[in-house]
C-alpha cells in the first residue's frame, strides 16, 4: 500500500475534526501525479485552484477565512517565479501534504507512544501557513541576483515595512513568539535571528511567515475586540475573540 493510500485510510476518521472534506482529501491524494506535470499544464493549474479553495474552507469555521489570501498570492507568485528558477518546488502543494501528514502523526503516531497531541486548530494554522513568507524571500533573492555583479555591492535590509514585528498596541510580536518557544524548550533567540536577518540581508521565510500570520490574526482580534478583553464572543459568528485565544 502506498504512503498516500495509508494517509487516506488512517486519517479518514479524523478529517472532520480538522475541518476537512473527505472527498477533497481523497481527490488530492489520489491525483498527486498531476503535480509532476509542467506548471503551465492545465490540469496542474486547475488542481492548484482547488487546493487554494480547500485552504479557505478549513479556515472558515474559525472566522479566519481571509487568511487564505496569502496562500492564493503565494501560488500566483510561485508560478511566476518558476520562470526564474526552474528547480523551484511548489509550496502550496507541500503545505497541504504537510497538513495531512501532521493529522496522521498527531492522531495515530503520537496516540500510540504517549498521551500528547497538538491542538487541532493550531496545527491547521502552523502547517497550512508555515511557508507563506516565501513570497518575501523570492523578492529578496531576485533582488540580490540582479545586483550581484554591480559595483558597489548593494546591501541593506530585506523588503519589509518598518517595524514589521509590531502588533497592535505596540506589542512586540517577537516577544510573543519567544514566550511560546521557551515553553517548548527550544533554544532559539528570536530577536537575535530577526536582527541577523537584517544585518546579513538574508530573508528568513520562517520568521516572516510567523510574523505575517501573527499580525493578521492580531489585527482581526483587535478589530473584533478592541478592548482586548480576555473573553469576547462575536454574537454573529459565535467565535470567541478573547485575548487569551
Amino acid at each position: 500500500m502506498s504512503i498516500n493510500q495509508t494517509l487516506l485510510i488512517e486519517t479518514e476518521p479524523y478529517l472532520n475534526q480538522y475541518d476537512c472534506e473527505q472527498h477533497e482529501v481523497k481527490r488530492f491524494l489520489s491525483r498527486l501525479d498531476v503535480y509532476e506535470l509542467p506548471r503551465n499544464h492545465q490540469p496542474f493549474q486547475e488542481r492548484k485552484r482547488t487546493l487554494v479553495a480547500a485552504f479557505s474552507a478549513v479556515m472558515e469555521p474559525h472566522g479566519k477565512k481571509h487568511l487564505f489570501e496569502h496562500i492564493s498570492q503565494l501560488g500566483q507568485i510561485e508560478d511566476a517565479y518558476n520562470n526564474v528558477d526552474l528547480n523551484h518546488r511548489d509550496h502550496v502543494i507541500h503545505a497541504l501534504l504537510t497538513f495531512i501528514l501532521g493529522i496522521y502523526i498527531n492522531e495515530i503516531y503520537w496516540g500510540k507512544i504517549g498521551n500528547y497531541t497538538a491542538d487541532k486548530f493550531q496545527w491547521e494554522i502552523a502547517s497550512l501557513f508555515h511557508d507563506i513568507g516565501y513570497t518575501a524571500q523570492f523578492a529578496n533573492r531576485t533582488f540580490q541576483q540582479y545586483f550581484k555583479y554591480i559595483k558597489p555591492t548593494v546591501s541593506g535590509a530585506p523588503f519589509l515595512p518598518p517595524r514589521f514585528h509590531e502588533l497592535s498596541k505596540r506589542i512586540n510580536g517577537l516577544d510573543v513568539i519567544q514566550r511560546q518557544l521557551n515553553i517548548w524548550n527550544l533554544a532559539i533567540d528570536v530577536e537575535s535571528e530577526y536582527r541577523r536577518m537584517f544585518k546579513e540581508s538574508k530573508m528568513n521565510h520562517g520568521i516572516i511567515s510567523s510574523l505575517t500570520i501573527l499580525k493578521r490574526i492580531d489585527a482581526l482580534y483587535q478589530k473584533k475586540n478592541p478592548e482586548r478583553l480576555d473573553y469576547y464572543e462575536d454574537n454573529w459568528e459565535g467565535i470567541n475573540y478573547g485575548q487569551k485565544c
